[in-house]
C-alpha cells in the first residue's frame, strides 16, 4: 500500500528520511478522482525522481460556488488503490482546516496572466490555485513538480509564481493523454450523457483540423472563426477558442514564437477545455 500521511509532521518526518539519503523528490499535486492522466504525471514523475508524492486535495478557494465544490467527483479508497498498483510512494491528503485554518487570509494573485481566458469565467480561481501551490510546494519542497499541459493555463500560471517568488523547484510538463476517442482525460468525462460525449469529440478534431490549418499557411483569423462555428455547429457553446502565445497567452497573429490553440466550451453542465501546440 502507498504510504499515506494527512499532518504535516507526518509528511516532514518521511520527507527528511528520504533526504538524508539524498533521494530526489518528484511531486504530482491532484484533487482527487484519479485517471490516466494522473497516471502519465505519476510515470514522468518516477522517471526522474527517486521518490513520488501525490498530493490530493480538493482546494476551496479555486471553486466559484459551494455547489461546484460539493460536486466534484470524490473517490478516496479507489484513488488510494489506483497509487498503490502504481508505485507511488507517498499520499498527502491534508484537511481543509490544516490548509487554510481559523484566520488564514493571505492570498497569492498570479496577475494578469489569471484574468485573461480561464479567469474570465471563473473570477478568483487561479487566485485559488495559486495560493494552494505556494502552500503544497512548500510544505513538500521537491525538486520536481509535474504538471499536465491540459490545464494549460493553470501551468503558465503556476511557472509565474515559481519565477516570481523564487521558489527552488523544477516544473516538468507533462502532453496531454488523451482517450480512444480523442477528449483529453479529466475526471469531468463522466458528467457526460452518451449523446454529450458523441458530440464532445468535436472539441479535439476541430482543434486539430485548425491546427492543421495554420501549419499550412491558412488565414489566422478565418481559421479560427471557422472552427468556432464548427464547435457551435456540433452542439458546443464555445468560451474561446484562440491562438495564443505559448507564454504569455496572449492572442497570436503569426508564428514567430511559439503558440498553442486554447479552447474552453461548454455542452450540458460540463465545461470542457482543450489546447494544441502549433
Amino acid at each position: 500500500m502507498v504510504k499515506s500521511v494527512s499532518t504535516l509532521r507526518e509528511l516532514r518526518l518521511v520527507l527528511e528520511t528520504w533526504r538524508q539519503r539524498d533521494e530526489t523528490i518528484g511531486f504530482v499535486p491532484t484533487m482527487g478522482a484519479l485517471h490516466d492522466g494522473h497516471l502519465a504525471l505519476i510515470r514522468q514523475a518516477q522517471n526522474l525522481s527517486t521518490r513520488v508524492v501525490t498530493s490530493i486535495f480538493v482546494n476551496p478557494l479555486q471553486f466559484g460556488n459551494d455547489a461546484e465544490m460539493e460536486t466534484y467527483p470524490r473517490r478516496p479508497e479507489k484513488d488510494e488503490h489506483f497509487l498503490t498498483d502504481n508505485g507511488c510512494d507517498l499520499l498527502f491528503s491534508p484537511t481543509a482546516d490544516s490548509m487554510y485554518p481559523f484566520g488564514f487570509s493571505t492570498q497569492v494573485d498570479p496577475g494578469p496572466i489569471g484574468q485573461i481566458w480561464e479567469g474570465v469565467f471563473r473570477p478568483s480561481h487561479f487566485i485559488g490555485v495559486a495560493t494552494v501551490m505556494v502552500k503544497l510546494l512548500l510544505q513538500v519542497m521537491p525538486d520536481y513538480v509535474f504538471l499536465g499541459e491540459k490545464d494549460y493555463q493553470q501551468l503558465q500560471v503556476i511557472d509565474q509564481i515559481v519565477r516570481d517568488l523564487h521558489i527552488p523547484v523544477s516544473i516538468i510538463p507533462v502532453p496531454i493523454q488523451r482517450e480512444p476517442d480523442g477528449l483529453p482525460a479529466s475526471n469531468q468525462n463522466v458528467f457526460l450523457s452518451a449523446e454529450e460525449r458523441s458530440k464532445s469529440i468535436a472539441l479535439p478534431r476541430v482543434l486539430q483540423t485548425a491546427v492543421d490549418d495554420i501549419r499550412n499557411g491558412h488565414d489566422i483569423e478565418a481559421t479560427l472563426s471557422g472552427g468556432t462555428q464548427q464547435l457551435e455547429i456540433a452542439g458546443l457553446q464555445v468560451d474561446y477558442f484562440e491562438l495564443v502565445d505559448a507564454h504569455t497567452l496572449s492572442p497570436a497573429r503569426d508564428l514567430k514564437k511559439p503558440t498553442r490553440i486554447i479552447a474552453a466550451a461548454r455542452i450540458g453542465k460540463t465545461r470542457l477545455i482543450d489546447n494544441m501546440a502549433v
